[in-house]
C-alpha cells in the first residue's frame, strides 16, 4: 500500500495523495498499478520460501533466495542490496565489523509476515522471535531494525490469534506486553505514538 509514495519526499506525497493513495479502477493513482511489485514484495516471497512444508524456517534457504534475488532486484534498499551483493560474490554474510549491518532501516520489519503467519499457532512465540532476529540480522542489524522487525511480527502473530470480535486496541496492547517481555523494544516511545490520534 505505500508503494505508491515510496522514496518520495513528505512535500510531493502530500502533493499527489491528499488523501493518501488509494485504488480507482484498478489502479494505483498516478504511475503505480495495481499489482506492481517492489523490493519488500520479493524478499517477503524469499522470506516464505525459505518455510519448509512443516512451517520452519530455513535460514541457509533464505541466505539462497538472498543470492538469487540480488541480480533481480527492484528498487533495493542499501542495506538489503549490500547484504545480497556479499553473499552472491563470497557466499558468506557480512560481519557485525560492516556498515550495513548496523542499518537501523525498517527493510527487515517489511518482510516478516510469512514467519508471523508460519507460527501464528505456536504455543509459545519465542520461536517466532527467534526465527525474525536471526532473519532480520542478515540485512539489518542495528537494535531499532531488529526489535521493530520483531514487534510487527508479533503484531501480525497476535492480529492472527485474536478473536473476530478483538478490538484494535486490545491486540496493540498485547503486542506491546509481548515485545516488552520477548523482544525489549522501547515501548514506552511506541505506546506514545500509538495513543496519537489519527
Amino acid at each position: 500500500l505505500g508503494l505508491p509514495a515510496e522514496s518520495l519526499p513528505p512535500w510531493l506525497i502530500r502533493l499527489r495523495y491528499p488523501r493518501g493513495p488509494h485504488m480507482r479502477r484498478g489502479y494505483v493513482r498516478l504511475t503505480r498499478r495495481a499489482g506492481d511489485i517492489s523490493d519488500d514484495t520479493q524478499l517477503s516471497i524469499a522470506v516464505a520460501r525459505s518455510i519448509d512444508g512443516q512451517g520452519r524456517y530455513l535460514h541457509e534457504r533464505f541466505l539462497d533466495e538472498l543470492r538469487i534475488w540480488h541480480p533481480q532486484r527492484i528498487g533495493a534498499g542499501r542495506a538489503c542490496a549490500t547484504a545480497a551483493r556479499r553473499l552472491a560474490r563470497c557466499r558468506q554474510p557480512l560481519l557485525k565489523a560492516d556498515v550495513a549491518l548496523s542499518s537501523a532501516g525498517n527493510g527487515a520489519l517489511m518482510r516478516v509476515a510469512p514467519l508471523a503467519i508460519a507460527r501464528a499457532n505456536d504455543r509459545s512465540l519465542d520461536g517466532l522471535i527467534a526465527d525474525v532476529r536471526q532473519n532480520a540480522a542478515v540485512t539489518h542489524g542495528g537494535h531499532e531494525a531488529i526489535d521493530g522487525a520483531v514487534f510487527v511480527a508479533l503484531l501480525i502473530a497476535l492480529s492472527l490469534r485474536a478473536d473476530k470480535g478483538s478490538f484494535r486496541g486490545e491486540i496493540l496492547e498485547a503486542a506491546f506486553s509481548e515485545s516488552s517481555r520477548l523482544s525489549g523494544f522501547p515501548l514506552p516511545l511506541l505506546a506514545a505514538q500509538a495513543e496519537v490520534p489519527g
